[in-house]
């Protein structure tokens, strides 16, 4: 039995619509900002964390902060990566209140 066009795109429509796919849509919004961490070695056993908070909107990416943290040196890649991600982390919760 074929259905006709009409009754296949109201199908298609009714599918799109399920709660999954509500559910979907509503997580995205509330994660549209990113933190992209970057630990760079100053020298041997030197690391300094740096972070790039972006936020996704419509499709597009746009940069907010690109933060360097110099002021404090890790002896670890590890270490520098969890700075930068708090720091990161930070700013979001910052830039979700304004």
């Amino acid at each position: 039995m074929h259905l006709p066009l009409a009754s296949a795109r109201n199908h298609r429509i009714r599918a799109r619509d399920r709660p999954y796919s509500n559910y979907m849509n509503q997580q995205h919004n509330q994660n549209q900002y990113t933190v992209a961490v970057h630990p760079i070695q100053q020298s041997p056993g030197q690391w300094f964390a740096t972070y790039i908070v972006s936020r996704y909107e419509c499709g597009r990416e746009r940069v907010l902060e690109n933060v360097a943290v110099r002021d404090t040196l890790h002896r670890t890649e590890a270490q520098a990566k969890q700075v930068a991600r708090q720091a990161g982390e930070r700013a979001i919760t910052r830039l979700r209140r304004h």
